[in-house]
């Protein structure tokens, strides 16, 4: 429990400091009005909450208030991270640079609320409306909005710093009303069939990326450079391409809103496309033959990365990336400000390994047709995987030959997450193909699926189950909601089956996260890119024995929720694909 050494004020109006641990002394009590705590250790069992207050610029002294649910405190630096157990927190990333600010090198296990309410959401950031996983505003609907809203603006520097005596005390508040929404999220959670996730895969998950953001990834600086300048040579080239046929500036497309700019061009047929995943999936299949396509591909892709190779260009040879754990619907780790994973294959070498260190990508190749091959339980597709690449084999029959293992694998992911055939073949072939060329193709993709009528009868399924219970999830957690009931929508049809394979994939790899961690430690773990991590290998250590160990804990991890899948691991060129 929080231990009184002096009252002066009643709890519901007073601030609280907790001074003392075994190396620092009780600050002054320079507030008369504050209450002073000290801390016990016998308050680990439960969970914290943590309120703060970071100044940006680094000029004022940050502000830290724990939370056990009955008292609440001021801690200083110095408690805060040698406290023991789960603090939950929010705007963790904010957090987590204003203590790299203050020399920090360790944490404590902090949390994310907004993590969990991503979790008890269980939808994407556009099927609703106001972010249900923004704690201010989900703390503003149970409590004062304008009291909210007052220290939002204060927490982000929008409004003037008060008093500190103020600062305590709202924080102090503001730690009771956030405590009240955690019982009540992990009530959810827990009837959701949700809090063993959170617990025991998405909190380690948590505090490896918490120590990579703090500790950052080196940039080789004159890489970056000479990257900057390549990039926005292709932004130029594919605006010239692009500027023409749209009939305006380019500047301000992205994959939400490029259909309105596809109107009267050779690509009209993909204008109605309202969702980014979709519209980027669309536009590759079309880069097979369409020379539009492609341009405007590179065009957006382009814009995202420079923005993020500008971004790395101002960290002084070290970026400290925010980390999403549960960062999609899908419960795929994300990574911003900047975007680090997005950057294309070609510009991926700017990461640099500490001195003496080397990196290495160690990739789940043919991540999604494995986890579709356990799931289907269909013994076909299960030994063609085992026994050969799928993308290979559908490049054969589609094209007489493996070089198409590209195409072929945007064909496959295509089909399997319910694009009709007939879509898949529109896209892939140019307007001028004569019903010979469509037919050859939509018989050569139809004749390599029949082959394997599990994935038809688990597509189905899928969607029966969603249909029936409301929601679809990984075999540990992890739901996608629909937003109502009665016959799937289109885009539910295509998500059904979509949620069962990303889920089922995040899972595993961020158990095989943790298992890495726990054999290398975590500032082994750099970055995740989709399937694939990207490790830096110790000074200290063999590459090759380090590897091979890291390389069979994936395999481990991969076999313990697809026991019939034969995993495939490659260390693989961090700038290739596998």
């Amino acid at each position: 429990m929080w231990h009184l050494i002096s009252v002066t004020t009643s709890k519901e109006s007073s601030g609280a400091s907790i001074g003392a641990t075994a190396n620092t002394h009780p600050p002054p009590n320079r507030y008369p009005s504050l209450q002073f705590w000290t801390w016990s250790e016998t308050m680990n069992n439960n969970t914290l909450v943590l309120t703060y207050i970071c100044d940006p610029f680094g000029i004022r002294t940050p502000i830290f208030c724990l939370n056990d649910g009955s008292e609440a405190g001021e801690v200083d630096f110095n408690t805060l991270i040698d406290t023991t157990g789960n603090i939950l927190t929010f705007e963790l990333g904010i957090l987590i640079d204003g203590l790299r600010r203050l020399n920090a090198s360790e944490l404590p296990s902090l949390l994310d609320l907004s993590d969990a309410l991503r979790m008890r959401c269980g939808r994407p950031k556009d099927e609703v409306g106001e972010k249900p996983w923004n704690v201010w505003r989900q703390v503003a609907r149970t409590s004062s909005t304008d009291r909210v809203n007052s220290i939002e603006s204060i927490f982000h520097s929008r409004t003037a710093w008060p008093d500190r005596p103020i600062i305590l005390q709202e924080l102090r508040w503001l730690s009771f009303q956030i405590y009240k929404l955690w019982e009540t999220v992990q009530q959810d959670l827990d009837n959701q069939d949700e809090i063993e996730r959170f617990f025991q895969i998405e909190a380690p998950v948590r505090r490896i990326l918490n120590g990579r953001q703090l500790a950052g990834i080196k940039i080789d600086q004159e890489r970056l450079l000479g990257f900057i300048k390549k990039v926005e040579a292709e932004k130029y080239q594919a605006f010239l391409q692009i500027a023409p046929k749209i009939g305006r500036s380019p500047q301000s497309i992205n994959y939400w809103n490029l259909g309105t700019c596809l109107e009267n061009t050779e690509l009209e047929h993909l204008s109605d496309i309202d969702d980014a995943g979709s519209m980027r999936d669309a536009l590759k299949l079309s880069s097979n033959h369409s020379e539009f396509a492609r341009s405007l591909v590179s065009y957006v892709d382009a814009v995202r990365d420079e923005a993020t190779l500008k971004r790395c260009a101002g960290s002084m040879g070290t970026v400290h990336p925010f980390f999403h754990a549960h960062g999609t619907v899908t419960g795929r780790i994300l990574v911003s400000e900047p975007s680090l994973q997005q950057l294309r294959s070609k510009y991926r070498a700017i990461f640099a390994p500490n001195p003496g260190c080397s990196l290495a990508y160690l990739d789940y190749a043919q991540f999604e047709p494995g986890v579709v091959a356990q799931l289907s339980g269909d013994p076909s597709i299960i030994d063609a995987y085992n026994k050969g690449d799928l993308y290979t084999a559908l490049s054969t029959r589609l094209y007489g030959d493996q070089g198409h293992r590209k195409q072929c694998k945007q064909i496959f992911l295509a089909y399997c997450y319910g694009m009709q055939r007939e879509t898949i073949v529109r896209l892939m072939l140019p307007a001028s193909a004569t019903p010979q060329d469509i037919e050859k193709l939509s018989s050569g993709i139809e004749g390599f699926f029949s082959e394997f009528p599990g994935l038809e009868h688990l597509r189905r399924a899928s969607e029966d189950l969603l249909r029936h219970q409301g929601w679809i999830s990984s075999a540990m957690g992890n739901r996608r909601y629909r937003g109502g009931s009665g016959v799937l929508s289109h885009k539910e049809r295509r998500w059904a089956l979509n949620q069962r394979i990303q889920a089922t994939a995040s899972l595993i790899f961020k158990e095989a996260v943790t298992k890495l961690t726990d054999a290398f430690g975590w500032h082994a773990f750099l970055l995740p890119m989709h399937d694939a991590a990207l490790l830096e290998v110790p000074a200290t250590a063999r590459r090759d024995e380090f590897v091979a160990t890291a390389t069979g804990i994936m395999e481990n991890a991969l076999a313990r929720r697809l026991p019939d899948i034969k995993p495939k691991v490659v260390c693989g060129d961090f700038s290739g694909e596998a």
